[in-house]
């Protein structure tokens, strides 16, 4: 079986090979749409990657390119009678009928290439399964990263001009002067006026020691974007269930105790409560995947599926020190630091935000106004290099117990790649895990503990 699958010829087409050749032997300019798809390696014929590379050669160097030219740099670089000689080169002209068509062969070679990489990927990944020195995971994120790579190269994506560019950033300043959201919006005013959205391919995390809210924020949020923007959210929840974390997305919309909706000791009223929450729920597009133990590549294997089968529009991970890397590793800083840089590399990839929660040091009980900073990132200063945007949760009230400090949290912006940091004020209903923004009427109503009394605007 083997011999005979080595004795195939792998995907070629020397027909469109000499035609690429031909044209940019008639026209100088078929020699820069060629150089646009294709390189010495995307020739079959080793005396046509020859042949092109020559001509690339000549090209750079500003020299013209026709036979006499091409024969004669052959010469001097000794090649000539490896390619077929002479002969070969002036029958290249013959080929090709026009040099209009140039595009039109450079894609059938550059197709033909994909293919026989393809087939080099699928050996190679085969041969490292056959050793075992790696996990499945790894050679299946290697074999991923190579056809996202291969999945490039085959779009008709070609650089950009200037003019279009500036234009396009223009008209993002333009939104922003008008206090228009050019990123996801997280649903919260304040925040969305400093951050101005999530942007497409940020990696941004969302820290605070327990007890702080994280989950809750990251679910609130997940929900603002999934059901006020109608956009689509891929959820990872690494600690939770999915059934838990519905049951807090419907204590939070439905605005009801979490405690009751847990023991179902709930009064009529509330149960249609719960019934509208559920029906708006169910329209948003959040798809959830609560595997309890990944590593990073099994992740990143589920978020690019998601993304080519659901077209997500942001992701967020709960929580970035519960992954680990898989395989041998040799400090837990090291393997935070690569976790983060994964997901950095990971928003870049499927150029959309990445929010990962993250546990802060205990560091911040040490300190009296126990206000987290950037040194309190656990584990790794590299969350804070890779980080373009870093959010940090503070409660005061959970320090102080003071009545002015119920309900009041604070989402600092420790750090803004692309713009300022500041401090947004969001208040905090605890009893049903629900974040809104900053009114400064919420006293009001948040000295009376029994809050579910009261009546909040959705």
């Amino acid at each position: 079986m083997e011999d005979k699958e080595n004795k195939r010829i792998p995907p070629q087409s020397i027909d469109a090979e000499k035609a690429v050749l031909g044209c940019m032997l008639i026209n100088n300019e078929a020699v820069s749409v060629s150089m646009q798809y294709l390189t010495s390696d995307s020739f079959y014929d080793k005396s046509n990657s020859l042949i092109f590379k020559t001509m690339c050669t000549l090209y750079n160097n500003s020299k013209p390119i026709d036979s006499l030219s091409l024969i004669d740099e052959l010469k001097k670089n000794k090649i000539i009678d490896s390619i077929g000689g002479p002969y070969y080169v002036t029958g290249l002209s013959q080929e090709a009928p026009t040099a209009s068509n140039v595009e039109y062969y450079a894609k059938i070679v550059r197709e033909k290439q994909i293919l026989r990489e393809i087939i080099n990927t699928s050996v190679k990944m085969s041969s490292l399964a056959y050793e075992g020195h790696e996990n499945a995971s790894v050679v299946l994120d290697q074999a991923e990263q190579f056809l996202f790579a291969l999945s490039e190269k085959a779009s008709d994506k070609k650089f950009e001009e200037i003019q279009p560019m500036i234009h396009k950033v223009l008209d993002i300043w333009g939104k922003r002067k008008k206090g228009d959201i050019t990123g996801v919006s997280s649903g919260f005013r304040d925040l969305d006026n400093q951050i101005s959205g999530f942007q497409d391919s940020d990696f941004i995390v969302l820290a605070a020691r327990p007890s702080m809210g994280k989950t809750a924020l990251a679910l609130n949020i997940s929900r603002n974007i999934a059901v006020n923007s109608n956009k689509r959210v891929g959820f990872f929840s690494l600690e939770m269930s999915s059934q838990q974390l519905i049951e807090r997305m419907l204590s939070s919309e439905a605005q009801i105790s979490s405690h009751l909706v847990r023991t179902g000791k709930l009064p009529t009223s509330d149960w249609r409560k719960l019934s509208n929450a559920a029906g708006s729920l169910s329209e948003a597009d959040m798809f959830i995947d609560d595997s309890g133990s990944l590593n990073i590549m099994e992740l990143r294997a589920k978020a690019r599926q998601m993304k080519s089968e659901k077209n997500i529009d942001i992701i967020i991970i709960d929580y970035l020190q519960l992954l680990h890397k898989g395989g041998r590793v040799e400090s837990r800083q090291q393997e935070i630091s690569y976790i983060s840089r994964s997901l950095k590399s990971l928003a870049k990839e499927l150029n959309i935000p990445i929010i990962a929660l993250s546990q802060l040091s205990r560091a911040v009980e040490s300190r009296s106004d126990h206000r987290p900073l950037m040194s309190d990132l656990r584990e790794s200063g590299a969350i804070e290099q890779d980080a373009d945007i870093v959010l940090f949760i503070f409660r005061k009230y959970l320090y102080s117990k003071q009545e002015e400090d119920k309900g009041l949290s604070e989402l600092i912006v420790a750090k803004h790649r692309n713009g300022p940091t500041g401090t947004v004020k969001l208040t905090f209903f605890d009893e049903f895990a629900k974040f809104q923004d900053y009114e400064f009427v919420h006293d009001e109503f948040i000295d009376d503990l029994d809050i579910n009394d009261a009546v909040f605007e959705s």
